[in-house]
């Protein structure tokens, strides 16, 4: 029974749902094709697949999953390669009144930067992180959830 309240507690916090992950300076065939399954080896990845092409990592998560941007970040960078941006991100989560998004099993909440004020409360953000490092939410469309 905790275990079931436990997921349901889980579900209704907060979860990264889709990321895309610019990077720059594979030199190496066997590190592009091997991105993708390093990608799913993290527990809660649905799909992984690379864009050679555009040199985008884009992944689609289980509806219930632990996983964080910054696992994703340390993967792409493990060989040598540059991790540049999230070029998408859906992230569900609690918005405080202070601005910041609490996710579940992230030590420390993500910054939020929005043209609009978000109100606090469970919402669903879509929109970019231009630095992977200060991982500064830049905000394109927010979802209130019940």
């Amino acid at each position: 029974m905790r275990w079931l309240l436990g997921l349901v507690c889980l579900a209704a916090f907060g979860q990264v749902q889709r990321l895309e992950i610019e990077f720059t300076g594979v030199n190496c065939a066997p590190c592009l094709e091997s991105l993708p399954g390093r990608a799913k080896r993290i527990r809660g990845v649905a799909e992984a697949s690379v864009d050679a092409s555009k040199g985008l990592l884009k992944l689609t998560m289980e509806p219930v999953n632990r996983v964080r941007v910054e696992q994703f970040r340390d993967i792409i960078e493990q060989d040598g390669t540059k991790a540049v941006r999230a070029t998408v991100l859906e992230i569900r989560g609690v918005m405080d009144s202070d601005g910041k998004l609490t996710v579940p099993n992230h030590p420390v909440p993500y910054a939020v930067e929005s043209a609009k004020p978000i109100g606090a409360g469970t919402v669903l953000l879509k929109g970019t992180i231009e630095d992977l490092k200060a991982m500064r939410i830049k905000v394109s469309e927010v979802s209130v959830l019940r």
